[in-house]
């Protein structure tokens, strides 16, 4: 049966590298430990405790403790790839210390690479109201879930088409070119795409510029502009990219009818 112990437990067993270093984003982070084994029985190391020392004794180390759980036979030395995960906001840099590894002195290394991520909530926002040049707009909230300050899109984001579109346009270009060929069929899709475009929604950031600490939370509006040349449609959607997220968007017509509560009475025969 194997029984796990941690490793400053186990007499015999040395890490005879002098510094230890591990690299990523902070909640990603990795490196790699040497584990010598120099007694005669097989043994397995469950975890190895990092203590404070030398310099940095007062301080706490961002990591206490590294997770092992690895099988050395008598005489072997295996480097073991660990994993580490620190607050996702640690700021990006190169952080030196100290610690103790089973009583011995060894250097410590963490390298935190730069980490970009947001979220956005909702991911999908609806809007009612279609007419030529209608603008509508919208909040949601963008959080800064990385390591590094982000600034919020400081541009229009260019109109798209939807799948829907795509396929309409195509099944047009097929329909209108009939047996002339595929040279024909792409010009008339081109050109039916081209009014697409043109007739679709451009979406701009109104806060677009502004900085968002990591952590922090924001709301931000979002301008949905319907083309002034726009025809009748039922409804626009959309999807665009706000850093990392996506985010999609469905503008439909309002229905008429009678106001919400209200119903239509039955005229009374004369």
């Amino acid at each position: 049966m194997k029984t796990f112990k941690r490793f400053e437990e186990i007499r015999g067993t040395v890490v005879p590298q002098d510094r230890l270093v591990f690299t990523g984003p902070p909640a990603a982070m990795s490196g790699s430990v040497l584990i010598e084994n120099n007694t005669k029985d097989h043994i397995y190391i469950s975890s190895m405790r990092l203590d404070p020392a030398g310099t940095h004794r007062a301080k706490k180390l961002p990591i206490d403790e590294l997770l092992l759980n690895m099988e050395l036979a008598p005489g072997q030395k295996r480097a073991q790839r660990v994993k580490l995960t620190l607050d996702a906001s640690t700021p990006p840099g190169v952080y030196e210390s100290e610690a103790a590894v089973g009583g011995v002195l060894k250097k410590l290394t963490l390298d935190i690479q730069p980490f970009v991520h947001v979220e956005v909530h909702p991911s999908q926002v609806h809007c009612v109201g279609i007419e030529p040049g209608m603008t509508h707009r919208v909040q949601v909230l963008l959080v800064n879930k990385g390591n590094v300050p982000l600034d919020i899109p400081a541009v229009d984001l260019m109109p798209t088409v939807s799948a829907d579109s795509l396929c309409g346009c195509l099944a047009h270009a097929v329909q209108q070119s009939g047996e002339k060929g595929a040279m024909p069929a792409l010009e008339v899709f081109t050109k039916k795409l081209r009014q697409e475009l043109a007739e679709a929604v451009r979406v701009s950031v109104e806060e677009a510029g502004q900085i968002v600490a990591p952590g922090e939370t924001v709301g931000i509006h979002l301008i949905l502009t319907i083309s002034k040349s726009s025809h009748a449609k039922q409804y626009y959607e959309g999807e665009l990219k706000l850093l990392n997220q996506k985010l999609t968007y469905r503008i439909i017509a309002a229905a008429h009818g009678p106001a919400p509560g209200k119903t239509f009475r039955k005229r009374a025969k004369p």
